[in-house]
């Protein structure tokens, strides 16, 4: 008896093709989803490779790392969502005179 059994089973070798008839876009995303995973893989195989190549340590030692700033943290915020700061026109004296 082969593993997918007599091919009534959701999920056997015959019902998945009997679905990939019936709805050929269900094939055409079960192999770009395949190959997506097989990418993803690969650059973590490159990557795992180059960090071995490498050598360095890339993880800072505890005692060297020290706390960011507020001015840090609001520019990685900026940096990563494409945004700035702005500061409220009421605390400060640039608010034009009437």
């Amino acid at each position: 008896m082969s593993p997918d059994g007599d091919g009534s089973r959701p999920g056997s070798e015959v019902t998945l093709i009997a679905l990939y008839d019936a709805v050929p876009a269900t094939e055409e995303l079960d192999l770009r989803e395949e190959w997506e995973r097989e990418q993803a893989e690969s650059v973590k195989d490159l990557l795992s490779a180059l960090d071995d190549a490498d050598g360095s340590d890339d993880e800072p030692d505890d005692e060297a790392a020290e706390p960011l700033t507020e001015r840090q943290v609001f520019g990685m915020i900026e940096h990563m969502l494409g945004a700035e700061l702005v500061e409220d026109a009421r605390d400060g004296d640039d608010q034009p005179d009437d």
